[in-house]
């Protein structure tokens, strides 16, 4: 007799009522029969357990309404290690929702195949809830397939690969025993996601799984730069966990400073295309601060130099010539 592995889709959410129902309704539609959809609600008032109350009723979902608020990071943290039934997670955040019905049966469809994938991860749209656009990320990558967790792990920028909750269904078990989401700090998501990849093996799935919201309250546009340099100083946490899986030390701290740079550019080009010139500055002072010694290596890459610059002197400038 085949055997069907049950998924869990868990719905973090927080204040969200306003598309909770988008996304209850875009988990309900998976073409795969043994799931289970769990909602945990940080909400401050009832409005999302209203909304969702019929769905409870016909024990479609299951929901928990959270008091107190645990916090964005504590409500995955909790979530993942009470709840689900499930031995696969698909995380879906309450603002976001899936676009693809057979994105879970195709991921299992790999799965079964090779018993050893730690995790599944594929496409990803960006919908912007402004214009009502909906884009498509890409990604070098243009066929399913098995990789080796460690060479994505080190080659990711190479390979323009991004790993998202909404489009990635990962093993339960392993995601507890590496630790996920223990590091409270605004990239969490990511960084678990690449601690699963080390000494796993992964798969690439060809399918376009969800789509990330794009509105005004998104936590990934804060300009808070105590928050930034936090989520930067969080790689250290990745370099922590590299050391004790016993990698090269000088290939760690490489990986890690690039990794770290990167953050630092793509915040501060945030920064300098809204014309915060005073947040700029003040990343950039608290940057120096932690990383003296990278601060040095951004002044001798004239690159980086040059695309600050341009940057700072005209953003329409930059988005053309990034084009």
């Amino acid at each position: 007799m085949k055997h069907y592995p049950k998924v869990t889709i868990m719905i973090p959410t927080y204040n969200q009522s306003q598309y909770i129902k988008q996304a209850v309704e875009s988990a309900l539609a998976q073409d795969y029969s043994n799931i289970e959809i769990i909602v945990s609600d940080d909400s401050t008032n009832n409005k999302t357990r209203d909304i969702l109350e019929e769905y409870v009723i016909s024990e479609k979902i299951r929901y928990y309404h959270n008091k107190p608020r645990l916090g964005r990071v504590e409500n995955y943290y909790h979530t993942l290690r009470n709840y689900p039934t499930g031995e696969w997670i698909l995380n879906l955040d309450g603002d976001d929702f899936l676009v693809n019905d057979k994105f879970i049966s195709k991921s299992i469809e790999i799965l079964e195949k090779d018993n050893n994938i730690a995790m599944v991860f594929g496409r990803e749209m960006i919908f912007n809830e402004t214009t009502h656009a909906l884009t498509q990320r890409e990604t070098s990558l243009t066929s399913s397939q098995v990789l080796d967790g460690n060479e994505v792990f080190f080659k990711k920028r190479e390979l323009r690969i991004n790993f998202y909750h909404l489009s990635t269904l990962y093993s339960r078990e392993k995601a507890v025993d590496v630790g996920f989401y223990e590091d409270n700090c605004l990239g969490v998501d990511t960084l678990s996601l690449m601690k699963l990849l080390i000494n796993n093996k992964v798969a690439f799935i060809n399918e376009i799984g969800g789509a990330w919201r794009v509105h005004d309250k998104n936590d990934s546009f804060t300009e808070d730069i105590d928050i930034l340099i936090e989520n930067i100083k969080c790689q250290y946490k990745l370099k922590d966990f590299l050391k004790k899986q016993k990698f090269d030390k000088n290939k760690i701290n490489s990986w890690v400073d690039k990794n770290i740079l990167n953050k630092f550019e793509i915040y501060m080009i945030s920064l300098l295309k809204k014309r915060k010139f005073q947040l700029a500055r003040k990343l950039l002072l608290e940057f120096k601060k932690n990383y003296p010694y990278l601060v040095v290596e951004i002044l001798k890459d004239y690159k980086k130099i040059l695309k600050l610059f341009i940057v700072f002197i005209s953003p329409k400038l930059y988005t053309i010539l990034s084009k």
